[in-house]
């Protein structure tokens, strides 16, 4: 062999794959967190539009609620935590009557 001979050696061409084959494999993995990493963003992207969708539509119903105030003669028992509701006595209910009364009284002395 002559020293006139140009080209590479096996050696510079293994070295040279390796390379190549190593800043493929690097670039695989970052496109792959990317990926990873876009999806879950989308993801949560879209869970926060429904929220605000969601949002946007109980503040135009309730936007347009307008308070009722009536007289009524329906006893209220309830408290904030829980309501409860006795009707003026008639001839079906008499008998729920005086209970209610009791329980009024009784909710009154206590508070």
């Amino acid at each position: 062999m002559t020293r006139d001979q140009r080209g590479f050696t096996l050696i510079e061409v293994m070295i040279a794959v390796t390379l190549v084959a190593a800043i493929s494999t690097t670039m695989l993995f970052a496109i792959r967190t990317a990926l990873i990493t876009l999806q879950k963003t989308d993801d949560r992207l879209m869970s926060n539009r429904r929220v605000m969708s969601v949002e946007r539509i109980l503040g135009n119903q309730l936007g347009g609620v307008m308070p009722v105030i009536f007289a009524s003669s329906i006893l209220s028992l309830g408290t904030p935590a829980s309501i409860a509701f006795a009707m003026p006595p008639s001839a079906s209910t008499s008998w729920i009557w005086p209970q209610a009364l009791a329980a009024r009284s009784w909710v009154s002395r206590s508070t």
